[in-house]
């Protein structure tokens, strides 16, 4: 089971948390609850599912602590400075207004579109209905269109 679901569980963690590291531990915890009740989650018909939920949810509570204590340390400092990240590339770019999303938009917009799940699958995975998943995605799209300035025909706007 790790062998077969390790790098899928941390890989949805780091596209929501945002961080290597935290996401190792994220996912190291949840093959340690999965252990711990391994009874009950050993029937399942999709044990990698479960792992993966478990995972995301974490990463999105991580992602919320950290934004917390960010805006209340006055000394913390900017995430994109903070890992030597180059102003203006495009990559950069697209990172940082990820991470401006709301929880849940940056959490369907990621699954979806970076790891590739259907609407279904990114549902059972944050808890949601699919259509509240369209909507997340909907609006994630809006937004990150709006701020990076991309035109609904996939250029660049001139404004």
């Amino acid at each position: 089971m790790f062998r077969r679901e390790c790098r899928r569980v941390v890989r949805a963690a780091y596209l929501v948390a945002g961080d290597w590291e935290v996401a190792q531990e994220i996912a190291q915890d949840c093959f340690a609850e999965l252990y711990a009740r391994w009874t009950k989650v050993g029937d399942y018909d999709d044990v990698g599912a479960w792992l993966r939920r478990i995972a995301v949810r974490r990463a999105v509570r991580t992602r919320h602590r950290a934004r917390r204590a960010a805006e209340l340390g006055p000394d913390r400092s900017d995430a994109a400075a903070a890992s030597g990240a180059g102003a203006g590339d495009a990559s950069t770019d697209l990172w940082n207004t990820l991470q401006q999303l709301p929880r849940q938009q940056r959490a369907a917009i990621v699954l979806h579109y970076l790891d590739d799940l259907p609407v279904r699958d990114i549902a059972e995975l944050i808890g949601c209905s699919p259509a509240t998943v369209k909507v997340h995605l909907h609006r994630g799209r809006s937004a990150l269109r709006r701020e990076l300035h991309v035109s609904y025909d996939g250029g660049v706007d001139d404004g």
